[in-house]
């Protein structure tokens, strides 16, 4: 069972409030687990008020890709510190990837872009996916 998660989401506010009952199911079949979550800075008001993680990690650069890998080496060395067991990866585009990639996690589950199906059911299948992989 994982120790520490971090949950990755960079997109508009809806997209990260449509995650939030999933990674609190998640937390309640992993109990024990620390979660993160990470998420654009004007993003972080609604996760940051909820008891649900342990810390919420805000990134620059709004809604700017090239911005947001700007500030990306900014987070390292706090990623880094936090030893991240897995990393679920709910945006899975360049940014998420290269936060994934400075975690240095033992595992990952990503979310499926190219998926003809809902935002929802593709989050639920990466957070199914992490399931088995911590299993």
């Amino acid at each position: 069972m994982p120790k520490r998660i971090l949950a990755i989401r960079l997109q508009a506010l809806g997209d990260v409030v449509i995650t939030l009952p999933y990674l609190r199911s998640l937390r309640r079949s992993l109990p024990g687990t620390d979660i993160d979550f990470l998420t654009r800075q004007e993003d972080g008001s609604i996760p940051r008020a909820l008891a649900l993680f342990r810390s919420v990690e805000q990134l620059g650069g709004g809604r700017s890709e090239r911005r947001q890998l700007l500030s990306t080496p900014l987070r390292a060395p706090r990623l880094l510190a936090h030893r991240y067991d897995v990393v679920l990866d709910l945006q899975n585009n360049r940014v998420s990837r290269t936060i994934r990639r400075l975690a240095h996690p033992r595992a990952w589950a990503q979310f499926d872009r190219e998926s003809p199906v809902p935002t929802k059911n593709s989050v639920l299948a990466a957070i199914i996916e992490l399931n088995n992989v911590c299993e």
